[in-house]
């Protein structure tokens, strides 16, 4: 399956959040934009939407920090 921006985009939406100032590459969770209880909630989504499994050593500002980083990382992990 593949994700894409606009998924992330409609998922942090449905969260409560407003997402009409996020870009690709706005800082999610280090700007404190989003919180760590959406960051379980979108971790569990990329999951389901992306059909990865996202350990525990994974889940790191590199790779979830914005939308671009949540692409690349769901691609290299295929």
């Amino acid at each position: 399956m593949v994700i894409e921006a606009s998924d992330i985009r409609t998922y942090i939406a449905q969260s409560g959040v407003d997402n009409s100032s996020i870009e690709v590459d706005t800082a999610l969770f280090s700007s404190g934009l989003l919180d760590s209880f959406l960051m379980v909630e979108l971790i569990l989504f990329i999951e389901q939407k992306a059909g990865i499994s996202i350990d525990a050593s994974d889940i790191t500002l590199e790779n979830l920090d914005s939308i671009s980083a949540i692409i690349s990382f769901c691609e290299k992990s295929k």
